[in-house]
């Protein structure tokens, strides 16, 4: 018996449908939410565009602002001299010279400097002073 029963309400919902009044109800609800579901959706993408635009902008000024470091890097770099193969000063000089010290080889600075100038004046035979130099780094 129990599937004549819904057999039953399955026609009476079909033919309650099929009325223009409860269509017209069910329409008008419908209707309210597919316009609010819309306007969410136009909002959504409104917001989307924004964030879009947003983010290219952004990534427009990073890619100017990594361009402008690169540049500045390059600049502070023009300076710069690397002598190969120079060798370190005797660790009780190293320790004894006075100066910034660099940790990875013990050496101060100016001991670095003092290895420079020696190079450059008594091997090389240039005519330096401690004033053409402004700072000597060990690099690792």
């Amino acid at each position: 018996m129990p599937p004549k029963v819904n057999q039953n309400i399955t026609d009476d919902l079909i033919k309650a449908l099929q009325d223009e009044n409860v269509r017209a109800i069910f329409g008008g609800i419908f209707d309210e939410r597919v316009k609010l579901l819309a306007e969410s959706v136009n909002f959504l993408k409104q917001e989307n565009d924004r964030k879009s635009a947003e983010i290219n902008k952004l990534a427009n000024d990073l890619s100017v602002a990594k361009s402008k470091i690169c540049e500045l890097e390059a600049y502070s770099r023009r300076d710069n001299l690397i002598i190969s193969g120079l060798p370190v000063v005797s660790m009780a000089e190293a320790v004894s010279t006075p100066g910034t010290n660099d940790v990875s080889t013990g050496e101060h600075a100016a001991a670095t400097e003092k290895a420079v100038l020696a190079l450059c004046q008594h091997q090389l035979k240039l005519p330096i002073t401690p004033s053409d130099i402004s700072i000597c780094h060990r690099l690792n």
